[in-house]
This record gives C-alpha cells, sequence and structure tokens, in this order.
C-alpha cells in the first residue's frame, strides 16, 4: 500500500500512524507521532513511498522519470486538469531500520505545477509488481 494514502487517515481524517517503528523508543519519535492526530489528511507536496514484492532498478534523486514506469495524474474529477500526468522524480531507498527492501520514494519535480486542493493518483509498475495508487488531498 503506496504511502501517504487517503486510506491511511482515521475516523477524523488525520493520517494513521499505528504501528509506525520506533524500535528504539526515541523520545523525538513518539513526540512528533503523539501530534499528528492533531492534522488533517497528509501534506499535498508530499512524497510517495511505494514497497514492491519484487527488485525495483535502481532510481537516484537525479532520475526524471518520463518512460512510463511511474506517473503521477490529477485524478480530481472537479479538476479543470483531470488526467494531466506531471514530471515526477524517484529514489530506489536504502535498506535501514526504517526502510524495508524495495522502497520506492517518488515526488513531483516541479512542485508548484499543482494546486493545492488537488486530488492525485501515482501508479509505479516495473514487470509484474503491483500498481496502487497514491492520493493525496488537502
Amino acid at each position: 500500500m503506496p504511502f501517504p494514502s487517503d486510506v491511511r487517515v482515521d475516523a477524523n481524517g488525520a493520517p494513521d500512524v499505528a504501528g509506525y517503528p520506533n524500535p528504539r523508543d526515541a523520545g523525538i519519535i513518539t513526540s512528533l507521532l503523539s501530534i499528528v492526530p492533531e492534522h488533517k489528511g497528509f501534506p499535498v507536496m508530499s512524497t510517495a513511498y511505494f514497497r514492491f514484492t519484487d527488485a525495483v532498478p535502481a532510481r537516484a534523486l537525479t532520475d526524471v522519470i518520463t518512460d512510463g514506469s511511474v506517473v503521477l495524474v490529477d485524478i480530481d474529477p472537479s479538476s479543470d486538469e483531470l488526467g494531466t500526468t506531471y514530471p515526477v522524480i524517484a529514489d530506489t531507498l536504502d535498506v535501514d531500520t526504517y526502510v524495508p527492501t524495495n522502497l520506492v520514494a517518488i515526488a513531483l519535480l516541479c512542485a508548484a505545477a499543482l494546486g493545492a486542493s488537488a486530488a492525485r493518483g501515482a501508479s509505479g509498475a516495473h514487470g509484474h509488481h503491483h500498481k496502487h495508487a497514491a492520493q493525496a488531498s488537502e
């Protein structure tokens, strides 16, 4: 399941961070997680994280994705730009305590291209990996 996603919110619309790893019980993480319920939704200029079941090609933040393997699409039915695609960058993340294998971070290349209230969907595909949609809205 991509993160962030509108399906990962609680009944009040705040991001659901239940189960967020904090293996060292770090005070800063505990403190930050405690204020998440005070905020509705995810940031509109967020990075989307996709975990795949198979190995993914290495990507770096300098890679602008134009081959169609990753797309960011305006999916807001009330938007004048419905269906418009936007350029993205992607980074294959190194595994550590918080980063599992086969995790890719995807972000809009130019944040000024989107309106603040637009709903967007991101999709990534490689071989027979799952395709998922992530939505962020105000």
